[in-house]
């Protein structure tokens, strides 16, 4: 990947069949290619754009491109048989060659149209202040969850559901008040050696503290990571 800084211009050869993949970020981006194989005294305008991003080729035949930047910002090109760049202005985030159109609102929700690839993953993220009267009920469905302590007021009650192979659900302790992750009746959790008791709970209340529950099986939790000293009950 390669970046332009500045009011400037490059000149580069996109070969036979490949593409090449534009992002301006607070600048105009003008774009030329040479009308024939390798001429650039013959150079033809293909597009211009603003605080965007497009996607040019693919060529029959060796072709010269020539990038004029101008407004200040900075332009990010890729040269490749299908380049993927992250175009980025305004505060907004576009993936691959598609301009951005939705403001990235760490606060709110991430709206994704299409699949992740790549083996990546969106995290949710869950605020949990329930109480020992009424603790909170992850759902299976919340499987890669990460669940905090942030607001909590006292020490913060989360049940897990019934133990099925595959969930994995992570916790992260932000508030000195403490979390209880506590097991369904039948199920335990293991901290390596160690195996609770049917039903049992794991806690912590030191803040930064972490930790990673999978279920490798119908019976069971086992801790896969963590950070801290996770006490059982």
């Amino acid at each position: 990947m390669n970046i332009i800084y500045g009011n400037g211009n490059t000149e580069f050869t996109v070969p036979t069949g490949q593409k090449v993949a534009i992002s301006a970020e607070n600048a105009t981006c003008v774009v030329y290619y040479s009308s024939f194989p390798n001429s650039p005294e013959m150079w033809r305008e293909a597009t211009r754009f603003t605080s965007s991003a497009a996607l040019l080729g693919t060529f029959d035949a060796d072709r010269k491109v020539r990038l004029e930047v101008m407004g200040g910002g900075n332009v990010t090109y890729k040269v490749g048989a299908d380049p993927k760049i992250v175009s980025r202005y305004d505060d907004k985030i576009g993936i691959g060659v598609i301009p951005a159109t939705q403001a990235l609102d760490i606060d709110g929700n991430i709206q994704l149209t299409g699949t992740i690839i790549g083996g990546g993953s969106i995290q949710t993220i869950i605020p949990v202040t329930n109480g020992v009267g009424d603790p909170y009920e992850i759902e299976e469905s919340q499987s890669g969850y990460v669940f905090t302590n942030e607001g909590a007021a006292a020490l913060v009650y989360i049940e897990l559901p019934l133990a099925s192979e595959g969930l994995v659900y992570n916790f992260v302790v932000v508030d000195s008040d403490g979390m209880r992750i506590i097991a369904q009746s039948g199920d335990t959790i293991r901290q390596y050696t160690e195996n609770g008791s049917s039903g049992g709970y794991i806690y912590e209340t030191t803040v930064g503290a972490t930790i990673r529950l999978e279920a490798t099986n119908d019976s069971g939790w086992i801790v896969s990571s963590a950070i801290g000293v996770w006490t059982p009950g």
